[in-house]
């Protein structure tokens, strides 16, 4: 593709592409770390249609990490656990 340092590119996306699907199984910072990996499938995309290869596969890992970007971990990820509020009970100890 003629990229200019295409060894630190290819390092790069490896690193994002491990390191954010540790993240994402884990649900932690779902929405930031699916858009980061969402970028990655770009570059396998357009490799495979210069190059008259099926891009399907890249397709699909796109549409994954766009949705999870969307749409975010859910209700049992980590992101879920960590940012909910517990709920408060007054001071003199009645519900209503």
């Amino acid at each position: 593709m003629h990229c200019p340092a295409p060894l630190a590119w290819a390092v790069a996306a490896t690193l994002v592409q491990f390191i954010c699907s540790m993240f994402i199984v884990a649900g932690f910072y779902t929405l930031i770390i699916a858009a980061l990996s969402g970028v990655a499938p770009g570059g396998a995309i357009l490799r495979n249609l210069l190059s008259d290869h099926d891009p399907k596969l890249a397709l699909l890992y796109k549409l994954v990490a766009v949705t999870l970007a969307c749409v975010g971990g859910g209700r049992f990820s980590l992101d879920a656990f960590v940012l909910s509020k517990p709920e408060r009970q007054p001071a003199n100890g009645v519900q209503k």
